[in-house]
C-alpha cells in the first residue's frame, strides 16, 4: 500500500489452464472461480444420465448372447422401467443442482457487492475506488487519454456532529450522497473514500470539463438539504473540491501523484474560504509514484 492509501503492485494472478471443458451444451472456463451453466443444462445431464441403468440392462443381455430385438421382447418392461425411473430422478436431481448453484451465484454476487459497497451511503466504497483507479489509470496511459480527479470533503463536517449529534451527521452523509449520484455521470466513478470525503473519478476528461463538474458536484451539495427528526430547520452543508487533470502523455505510474495533486487542490479550497472548486494543471504521467 502507498502512500494515500492508493494500491502498490499487484501479486501475480494464479495461473489456471488456458483451456475450456465442454459438456452437454455447458462450457466451464477454469480460469473462472465462479462458472454457472444455463438453467436446462443440468437437468438434461441428468435425463442423460438416467439412460445408463436401461442400457446397462441391454447391454448385459447381449452379452450373455441375445439379441437386441429379443431382449427388448422378453425384458421391455424392466426396461421401461428402469428409463422412466433413471431419466425422472437424475432429471430432477439435476434441477435441483441447478437451482442451488444459481442460489450460490447469486449469494457470492450480493457479499462480492457488499464487499465494494459503504454501508452508510450506498455509494462504492474506498477498495472499489482503488481497483478502479488503477483500471482507469492504465487505459488512459495506454489511449493516451486525459484522466481526472475530483477530492470532495465536507466542510466544518465536524461541527455537524458535535453540535447536532452522529445521527444528524449520517443523515447529512445520506443525503449528499444522493445529490452526488444525482449529478454523475455515467462511465464516471464516485466513491465514499473516509469519513466526510469522496472521490469522483473522470475517465477521459480534461481538466476545463473536470472543473465544470466539480462545481455542478459543489452546487448539488450546497443545494442539499437535510431534515433531521428532532430539528425545527433543515441542517445545510458545503463542500470544498479539489480537482487534478493528467495528459497521460508519458509511460509509468503516476496514479498516486495525480492524487496528491487533487488532495493539494483541496486544501487550498480549504484555505481560501471552502465551499469552492481549486484546480491544479494538467500533471503527465510521471514515473515517481511515492
Amino acid at each position: 500500500m502507498s502512500e494515500f492509501g492508493l494500491p502498490g503492485p499487484r501479486a501475480e494472478p494464479q495461473k489456471y489452464p488456458a483451456r475450456l471443458v465442454h459438456w452437454i451444451g455447458e462450457t466451464v472456463d477454469l480460469r473462472s472461480p465462479i462458472s454457472v451453466p444455463p438453467p436446462w443444462v443440468r437437468p438434461t445431464q441428468g435425463f442423460l444420465l438416467g439412460l445408463l441403468p436401461a442400457l446397462g440392462w441391454l447391454g448385459l443381455d447381449l452379452v450373455r448372447g441375445g439379441s437386441p430385438a429379443s431382449a427388448l421382447r422378453q425384458e421391455w418392461d424392466v426396461l421401461v422401467y428402469l428409463f422412466a425411473v433413471g431419466t425422472a430422478l437424475l432429471s430432477l436431481f439435476g434441477a435441483a443442482v441447478g437451482r442451488l448453484e444459481r442460489r450460490w451465484r447469486a449469494e457470492s454476487l450480493r457479499l462480492s457487492d457488499l464487499a465494494l459497497t459503504d454501508p452508510m451511503t450506498g455509494l462504492r466504497n474506498r477498495r472499489y475506488f482503488q481497483a478502479r483507479f488503477e483500471e482507469a489509470h492504465r487505459l488512459a496511459r495506454r489511449e493516451r487519454e486525459p484522466l481526472s480527479l475530483a477530492i470532495i470533503d465536507l466542510d466544518r463536517f465536524k461541527e455537524v456532529n458535535d453540535h447536532h449529534g452522529h445521527l444528524a451527521g449520517d443523515q447529512v452523509l445520506r443525503a449528499v450522497a444522493a445529490a452526488l449520484r444525482r449529478v454523475v455521470r455515467s462511465g464516471e466513478t464516485l466513491a465514499r473514500v473516509g469519513g466526510e470525503e469522496f472521490a469522483l473519478l473522470l475517465p477521459r476528461t480534461d481538466e476545463s470539463e473536470a472543473e465544470r463538474v466539480a462545481e455542478r458536484v459543489r452546487a448539488a451539495i450546497e443545494s442539499a438539504s437535510v431534515r433531521v427528526p428532532g430539528l425545527g430547520q433543515p441542517l445545510s452543508v458545503t463542500a470544498s473540491v479539489g480537482v487534478a487533470s493528467s495528459t497521460g502523455l508519458q509511460n509509468g505510474d503516476g496514479r498516486a501523484a495525480l492524487y496528491r495533486a487533487a488532495d493539494q487542490a483541496l486544501h487550498v479550497a480549504k484555505a481560501h474560504g471552502r465551499n469552492r472548486v481549486e484546480v491544479t494543471g494538467p500533471l503527465p504521467f510521471v514515473h515517481a509514484c511515492a
